[in-house]
């Protein structure tokens, strides 16, 4: 691990995903990014996430499990912001499938930018047989949290999803 790089946690609430979930560990193992933990919120999930979650974790110690009763998805990410290390946060949903970049992509503002609170980056959308891609409003990809902010006020600013954003783990303190 390069110790000069941010540490990295990346959430993953697990629920009912088993279908889809060794493929998104799998992504998000391929990081090109090497200074990240990986912490999986096992919500309760009645099938087989609970094994593939603990599998991944003994064969990769960058990624931690964590097995609570079932409290919906806000309760398990919230658990996985109470047991992060890392310096920046990024959440993945666990039918997700990120590209080797994705981390890399939304971590590099904060090493050139010390003041910078959050990161976006654009994504892809399967519809049918295309895979469409979508982009943020935003040319820099970067904004301070009190722009977040105002941003988020006004309502005319960036799409409310968690997995396209990096945030400084202290906005969470």
């Amino acid at each position: 691990m390069n110790d000069k790089r941010p540490l990295v946690s990346i959430i993953v609430p697990v629920y009912k995903v088993e279908e889809y979930l060794r493929d998104c560990l799998n992504s998000i193992a391929s990081q090109t990014y090497d200074a990240l933990e990986v912490i999986l919120v096992d919500d309760g999930s009645p099938d087989n996430c609970g094994k593939i979650c603990d599998d991944f974790a003994a064969a990769d110690s960058r990624f931690r499990v964590i097995h609570k009763s079932n409290g919906g998805v806000a309760d398990a990410r919230n658990n996985g912001l109470d047991n992060i290390s890392g310096d920046l946060i990024a959440f993945a949903d666990s039918d997700d499938l990120v590209e080797p970049d994705w981390i890399e992509t939304l971590a590099s503002p904060f090493i050139s930018h010390p003041d910078l609170d959050v990161s976006i980056c654009g994504w892809y959308r399967h519809e049918g047989d295309e895979i469409k891609p979508y982009g943020t409003r935003y040319p820099d990809h970067m904004i301070t949290g009190p722009e977040a902010f105002r941003i988020a006020v006004r309502g005319a600013g960036f799409d409310g999803y968690l997995w396209n954003k990096m945030f400084r783990a202290s906005l969470f303190k």
